[in-house]
Protein backbone atom coordinates (compact mmCIF):
# COMPACT_ATOMS: atom_id res chain seq x y z
CA UNK A 1 0.00 0.00 0.00
CA UNK A 2 1.55 3.32 -0.87
CA UNK A 3 0.34 6.24 1.08
CA UNK A 4 -0.52 9.50 -1.30
CA UNK A 5 -0.71 13.43 -0.06
CA UNK A 6 -3.91 15.27 -1.33
CA UNK A 7 -4.54 18.84 -0.88
CA UNK A 8 -7.72 19.45 0.24
CA UNK A 9 -9.51 21.76 2.68
CA UNK A 10 -11.84 20.28 5.42
CA UNK A 11 -15.14 21.09 5.08
CA UNK A 12 -17.09 18.77 7.97
CA UNK A 13 -16.16 15.85 10.14
CA UNK A 14 -19.11 13.42 11.15
CA UNK A 15 -18.38 11.91 14.75
CA UNK A 16 -20.61 8.73 14.32
CA UNK A 17 -23.17 6.69 12.15
CA UNK A 18 -25.77 8.44 14.14
CA UNK A 19 -24.43 11.81 13.31
CA UNK A 20 -24.22 10.64 9.92
CA UNK A 21 -27.88 9.70 9.52
CA UNK A 22 -29.37 12.70 11.28
CA UNK A 23 -26.98 14.92 8.93
CA UNK A 24 -27.24 13.78 5.38
CA UNK A 25 -28.12 14.63 2.82
CA UNK A 26 -27.88 18.38 3.60
CA UNK A 27 -24.87 18.69 5.52
CA UNK A 28 -22.66 19.74 2.77
CA UNK A 29 -23.17 22.05 -0.57
CA UNK A 30 -23.71 20.19 -3.69
CA UNK A 31 -20.68 20.87 -5.98
CA UNK A 32 -20.10 21.52 -9.61
CA UNK A 33 -19.55 19.01 -12.03
CA UNK A 34 -15.74 19.29 -11.53
CA UNK A 35 -15.18 19.88 -8.25
CA UNK A 36 -14.85 16.40 -5.48
CA UNK A 37 -15.35 15.94 -1.54
CA UNK A 38 -13.22 13.18 -0.49
CA UNK A 39 -14.87 11.46 2.20
CA UNK A 40 -11.68 9.92 4.80
CA UNK A 41 -11.88 7.70 7.83
CA UNK A 42 -9.48 8.39 10.81
CA UNK A 43 -7.59 5.32 9.17
CA UNK A 44 -7.13 7.21 6.02
CA UNK A 45 -9.61 4.92 4.20
CA UNK A 46 -12.18 6.33 1.96
CA UNK A 47 -16.02 5.92 2.47
CA UNK A 48 -18.52 5.80 -0.34
CA UNK A 49 -21.35 4.64 0.80
CA UNK A 50 -23.51 2.73 3.25
CA UNK A 51 -21.92 0.57 4.37
CA UNK A 52 -18.31 1.73 4.91
CA UNK A 53 -20.73 4.54 7.66
CA UNK A 54 -22.00 1.20 9.17
CA UNK A 55 -18.45 -0.47 9.07
CA UNK A 56 -16.75 2.61 10.54
CA UNK A 57 -18.30 2.17 14.05
CA UNK A 58 -17.76 -1.32 14.55
CA UNK A 59 -14.25 -0.89 13.54
CA UNK A 60 -13.86 2.89 15.79
CA UNK A 61 -12.57 4.16 12.12
CA UNK A 62 -14.68 7.55 13.26
CA UNK A 63 -14.24 10.45 12.90
CA UNK A 64 -14.90 10.73 8.86
CA UNK A 65 -13.41 14.11 7.63
CA UNK A 66 -15.47 15.33 4.22
CA UNK A 67 -12.73 17.83 2.35
CA UNK A 68 -13.06 19.63 -0.69
CA UNK A 69 -10.37 18.18 -3.13
CA UNK A 70 -7.80 21.37 -4.28
CA UNK A 71 -8.00 20.91 -8.13
CA UNK A 72 -4.77 21.36 -10.19
CA UNK A 73 -6.19 24.65 -12.02
CA UNK A 74 -7.64 26.02 -8.31
CA UNK A 75 -3.97 27.57 -7.66
CA UNK A 76 -3.82 29.81 -11.00
CA UNK A 77 -4.05 33.00 -10.23
CA UNK A 78 -6.83 33.54 -12.84
CA UNK A 79 -8.79 31.30 -11.08
CA UNK A 80 -8.79 33.06 -8.00
CA UNK A 81 -12.28 34.69 -8.48
CA UNK A 82 -13.29 31.15 -9.06
CA UNK A 83 -12.08 29.75 -6.14
CA UNK A 84 -13.12 32.38 -3.82
CA UNK A 85 -16.82 32.19 -5.18
CA UNK A 86 -17.06 28.63 -4.57
CA UNK A 87 -15.19 28.63 -1.57
CA UNK A 88 -17.87 31.04 0.04
CA UNK A 89 -20.29 28.87 -1.46
CA UNK A 90 -19.19 25.34 0.76
CA UNK A 91 -19.06 27.48 3.79
CA UNK A 92 -14.92 28.06 3.61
Amino acid sequence: MQEIKINGQLVFEIRSKNHWINSFPGAIADLPMSEKYLWVDNNGNIATCGEDFMFAEDAGAYPIKIYHVQRTCHIDPKKESYVKSLNAHIGL
